[in-house]
């Protein structure tokens, strides 16, 4: 026996590239959660390519809510799985007493080499809060309780207010006492003005200098109440005004 060994000349053809990897997204397929009603928000991740496996996707959390404070505690990464293209992340919030305003998520997906990150690759969701703040608390003093004819000296109410200072707040009185607004010292409005920004704000009483003979005059400041504030432990505040003029020799 012999054995004749005939030599190929041709070459298999070479083994086709691995498939690209997935690419993945992310939108807020719900914008909006809400405290109230603990109302959902929510984000999907999606992926393009072949959907015959699971794929796990990794993402940071960042916003000006807090995770597990703000909303229930969420983990790192979403799990596809096998057979979808998508996979939704839920965003619940815990409703509590905080009057915090409104809060945000932002789910940014994280890079792997399972994966391509697309875009967008960032998304938004919003907690709408349910709490507000109490009203502010007013009060007065006379922070000068003492005014004089003599050279036009002036007194000063001080109405004070507690709580935020971001926004003006007008406070409404009354005025009362034996001195007469506009006739004994320069004509005061009803009204008074805290600025944003500040907690209290002044209220002069300049006597005006006239040539009658009175007796030390008051002035009574009353706060009246007004939906957008209560009024503190002090509602009412007296500056007194003292006279200059003298009556003549023997006359009363």
């Amino acid at each position: 026996t012999a054995t004749v060994t005939i030599a190929d000349n041709d070459t298999a053809p070479p083994p086709p590239p691995p498939p690209p990897p997935p690419t993945v997204t992310v939108t807020a397929s719900d914008a909006a959660a809400a405290e109230a009603g603990a109302e959902p928000g929510e984000f999907t991740v999606t992926r393009t390519g072949g959907t015959t496996t699971s794929l796990t996707v990794n993402y940071a959390l960042s916003g000006t809510a807090g995770n597990g404070t703000d909303y229930q505690q969420l983990g790192t990464s979403v799990t596809i799985p096998a057979g979808a293209a998508s996979a939704r992340i839920s965003v619940r919030p815990i409703d509590d007493t905080a009057v915090e305003g409104n809060e945000t998520v932002i789910l940014t997906l994280s890079a792997n080499p399972a994966y391509t990150v697309g875009s967008p690759n960032t998304a938004t969701v919003t907690i709408a809060d349910n709490d507000t703040a109490p009203p502010p608390s007013v009060t007065v003093s006379a922070s000068d309780a003492t005014a004089a004819e003599a050279a036009s000296d002036p007194g000063e109410f001080t109405i004070s207010r507690t709580g935020s200072s971001t926004t003006p707040l007008t406070v409404r009185f009354t005025l009362g006492g034996t001195a007469g607004n506009g006739t004994d010292y320069q004509s005061l409005s009803l009204t008074a003005t805290i600025p944003a920004g500040a907690i209290s704000v002044r209220v002069r009483v300049i006597p005006i200098n006239d040539s009658a003979v009175e007796p030390p005059e008051t002035v009574v400041l009353t706060l009246q109440s007004d939906p957008g504030y209560v009024i503190g432990g002090v509602a009412s505040a007296v500056v007194t005004i003292i006279d200059n003029d003298v009556g003549l020799p023997g006359l009363p």
